[in-house]
């Protein structure tokens, strides 16, 4: 069901899960307490899109004291990055629809117009990566990747890029959006894959640290 649904009223709920109408009761009052669904006694109860706000803060407070703790670890978010987007954008090729792709194509448009301010094309970069996430259809996730973006954000806009480079990259950007276009899941991840092998190598730079021939700094 969307946000905005109406549920069937109780006793039709307690009739199919074969259960008694308290038990349907108590169930939705605690969807209600988590958010997922809102109660009217006059009009019913509706689905509601889940608010997880709380769940990017939290994460995004847990990223940072682990880059607190040890610099490197930066290089631990950057593979989780990888891990998350490659199979974000396959069930984005999968799933996305025409509104997602418009969204999609916009933030790559923004990315392309702002090859030569650093700030402007992070800001792109993370809106067509975060667009990419919401195509997917798991909020979860997209809240886990805007996370990671979040914590990424301040190492991004220090190292040091090329406008050579950041054109590279949005080109790689390129080939990203039309694997979904085509709805080819195994392109889309791995045109993201091949996206991050640039991005690793500039995070190795910046800590001063050279790939191994598995892709991962030496330490």
């Amino acid at each position: 069901m969307r946000a905005g649904d109406r549920l069937p009223a109780i006793p039709r709920l307690a009739q199919e899960w074969q259960v008694k109408p308290s038990i349907v009761r108590d169930g939705l009052l605690q969807a209600q307490s988590l958010g997922l669904v809102r109660i009217d006694p006059r009009l019913g109860t509706f689905v509601q899109q889940p608010d997880l706000s709380p769940l990017v803060s939290t994460l995004s407070e847990t990223l940072d004291l682990a880059l607190m703790m040890d610099d490197r670890n930066l290089v631990h978010l950057g593979e989780a990055r990888i891990m998350a987007e490659k199979e974000t954008a396959a069930a984005a090729a999968r799933r996305a629809q025409p509104e997602d792709l418009l969204q999609i194509r916009e933030c790559l448009e923004d990315l392309q117009r702002a090859v030569s301010d650093r700030s402007a094309f992070v800001e792109a970069d993370e809106r067509f990566h975060v667009a990419i996430a919401t195509a997917a259809g798991n909020p979860v996730m997209t809240s886990f990747v805007r996370a990671l973006l979040i914590a990424l954000r301040p190492y991004r806009l220090r190292t040091l890029v090329t406008e050579d480079d950041a054109r590279k990259t949005a080109e790689g950007h390129v080939s990203i959006y039309q694997a979904l276009v085509d709805g080819d899941a195994d392109r889309a991840r791995r045109e993201m894959e091949a996206h991050f092998s640039n991005a690793r190598r500039l995070i190795s730079q910046h800590l001063g640290m050279e790939p191994r021939d598995d892709g991962d700094p030496d330490r």
